[in-house]
């Protein structure tokens, strides 16, 4: 999500996502965040990245609220960085 950018999602999953080779080197397996995100009753599950294996939040708000993060790994922040 861009920087200046604001979502809000709710009872979604996201699984088996790969940031690995991404943009900024490989961050944010699910989602790569430099807005405002608000994540609500979702599951981010069997993620992977380099750092922030389900979500990486690089100077941006985080919210999760009733979320379930599950099986996500990275070499730096298994769910997130």
């Amino acid at each position: 999500m861009n920087s200046g950018s604001s979502l809000t999602l709710k009872n979604l999953t996201l699984s088996g996502g790969n940031g690995s080779g991404a943009a900024f080197g490989g961050v944010g397996g699910a989602i790569l965040n430099l807005g405002t995100l608000a994540l609500t009753q979702c599951t981010l599950q069997v993620n992977s990245a380099n750092q922030g294996g389900a979500v990486f939040n690089f100077n941006g708000v985080l919210t999760l609220t009733q979320c379930t993060l599950t099986a996500n790994s990275a070499l730096q922040g298994g769910a997130l960085a």
